[in-house]
């Protein structure tokens, strides 16, 4: 019963702190148009930033409790793949956040697969950290770049 309540009280927290750096990755439409390339390339890079919000609210979403780990995995992936989505349409200029997101993302997977051990729901809580941190800088830098349509 104790571990029940330690994963859904982690599953909330989880959600809360992804769904609050989620907001960050909002990219609008700021109303100028440069050369037809450039505005093509600007709006695949808030496509994909759109996209990249949208699976990290997917994320925050998943119920350990309810679904188990496999429905973490998949939306970790999810998270992974529209990641990579955007690190491609903006090309180098994203790549360390797009691999640290990735990497802290890892760091959670497995933080999650030892729950049950001694310390284990503090490894999870500062995996957690690590993902907030590395999605913030990843969603903030696409905003800006999102930004200068």
């Amino acid at each position: 019963m104790a571990h029940t309540f330690r994963v859904r009280r982690w599953t909330a927290a989880l959600a809360v702190a992804l769904l609050a750096v989620g907001t960050a990755a909002a990219c609008g439409d700021n109303g100028s148009s440069s050369s037809s390339t450039s505005t093509t390339e600007s709006d695949q890079v808030c496509k994909d930033a759109d996209q990249l919000k949208s699976a990290i609210g997917d994320l925050a979403d998943v119920d350990l409790s309810q679904n188990g780990t496999s429905s973490l995995d998949s939306a970790i992936s999810k998270v992974k793949d529209q990641a990579d989505a955007l690190g491609k349409s903006v090309g180098d200029e994203l790549k360390p956040q797009v691999d640290d997101l990735k990497s802290s993302l890892d760091t959670l997977k497995t933080a999650v697969g030892k729950v049950g051990e001694e310390g284990g729901v503090q490894s999870v809580l500062d995996a957690l950290k690590g993902v907030v941190k590395a999605a913030g800088n990843l969603t903030d830098k696409a905003t800006e770049l999102c930004s200068k349509k």
